[in-house]
């Protein structure tokens, strides 16, 4: 417990999700986006070295950005322009009824929560993305590699299958140093393989 002293600790996920919310002010998200993607280059390799594949044969999930979120678009355009990913090889998600479901990463259109949904190649079948590096927003991450989301439940539904499935995968939470806090976390709870922040990557 020593290592908790330092952070925030909250009794329940409502309060942490409260007080990561009242710092979203204070955060100049444009700067941390920019430290963020600098660190990209390095978590793709170390992805792709704990996935024993090269960059090009990996399936990447990427997010559109909304409030709370670091936008990291410009780092995906230059992974793109980089290694020569196919276009084929690189996903955002869509929700479908309780589920998400995988497009690519190419034409958009406002869906869900008002989030920007892909609309080309969608598909439900996770067996076929294999293997997958999922690049995860967050509100808040754990020093346990746990996320705090926004209380629906998609993540946590879509790496439960994922795992289910046999999928070889690395999910990836993206969110500020500064929202790393402690939470009492629920059963359905997956903790996340990876943490990317403004300071670089971190595993668990």
């Amino acid at each position: 417990m020593t290592e908790l002293l330092n952070i925030s600790q909250f009794e329940t996920k409502a309060a942490a999700r409260l007080w990561v919310k009242a710092q979203w002010p204070l955060l100049n998200w444009t700067v941390l986006a920019e430290q963020m993607g600098g660190y990209w280059a390095n978590a793709m390799a170390d992805s792709a070295s704990r996935l024993n594949q090269p960059v090009k044969n990996i399936h990447w999930l990427a997010y559109k950005a909304i409030t709370g979120e670091a936008d990291l678009s410009a780092a995906i355009a230059l992974m793109v322009a980089s290694t020569g990913i196919a276009a084929s090889h690189l996903w955002l998600p869509k929700v479908q009824g309780q589920h998400l479901i995988a497009g690519q990463y190419s034409r958009t259109i406002p869906g869900a929560y008002g989030i920007a949904e892909p609309v080309d190649n969608l598909t439900n079948q996770w067996v076929g993305l294999n293997p997958l590096v999922l690049l995860i927003p967050c509100l808040a991450m754990s020093k346990t590699g746990y996320r705090l989301g926004r209380g629906k439940g998609y993540y946590d539904r879509l790496l439960a299958m994922l795992t289910q499935l046999d999928v070889k995968f690395l999910a990836i939470g993206v969110c500020p140093q500064t929202m790393v806090c402690h939470w009492p976390n629920d059963s359905w709870d997956v903790a996340l393989h990876g943490h990317l922040s403004e300071t670089g990557i971190q595993w668990f």
